[in-house]
């Protein structure tokens, strides 16, 4: 692999880890969301998990 190439990897990779860490910290707020309402609708029907 010659420099470009190097330097065209590096870039993307940093750009999709800032991707991957944007979609991860997405999901992980969609996920305790859930979960909150998870409990919610267990508490509403008077069963915990």
């Amino acid at each position: 692999m010659n420099r470009k190439e190097q330097a065209l990897v590096a870039k993307t990779s940093s750009l999709f880890g800032v991707e991957v860490s944007l979609l991860m910290d997405r999901f992980g707020r969609f996920a305790e969301e859930m979960n909150g309402s998870l409990d919610s609708i267990m508490e509403a029907k008077g069963t915990t998990a």
